[in-house]
């Protein structure tokens, strides 16, 4: 199921429910969640950002390349040693 049939389930559910408790319950579930998503925003920085962007640009336009797991772990390993 997609998100927008998620979504649009949702709305279907809620327009059914009259029991003032269980509303009031998913009311608390989605405000925290929605809480939670803002603070997890706002953990990064507009310089963050800019870097996280840039990076994004460069691997867009070639630049870089992406590394696998094991080849990111054996360069780690690899600087440690230095």
């Amino acid at each position: 199921m997609t998100t927008l049939q998620l979504k649009k389930d949702l709305k279907s559910l809620i327009d059914l429910l009259d029991d003032t408790s269980v509303l009031k319950a998913i009311h608390i579930l989605l405000q925290r969640n929605v809480q939670e998503a803002q603070k997890a925003d706002e953990d990064f920085t507009d310089e963050d950002l800019a870097e996280l962007e840039r990076r994004r640009a460069r691997y867009l336009s070639g630049e870089s390349k992406p590394h696998s797991v094991e080849e990111s772990m054996r360069h780690a390993r690899e600087g440690f040693k230095r």
